[in-house]
């Protein structure tokens, strides 16, 4: 499955600031999500598609 480049702003617990980075997942729903499982102390998170940016091609 082709992956993109997603960036994203996530909210702390208890709106007290947010958090930005960017994330490579396959889908914008996989990318809330890998961001939540990394960090459990994010609410909501907001992804964009990230247009010009290029995956990495590590292979695990």
């Amino acid at each position: 499955m082709k992956k993109y480049v997603w960036s994203y702003k996530a909210t702390v617990h208890g709106g007290k600031g947010f958090i930005k980075g960017r994330v490579e997942a396959a889908t914008g729903f996989e990318a809330e999500r890998l961001v939540k499982d990394d960090n459990l102390m994010v609410d909501s998170v907001e992804v964009k598609l990230v247009r010009n940016a290029k995956v990495s091609e590590a292979v695990a």
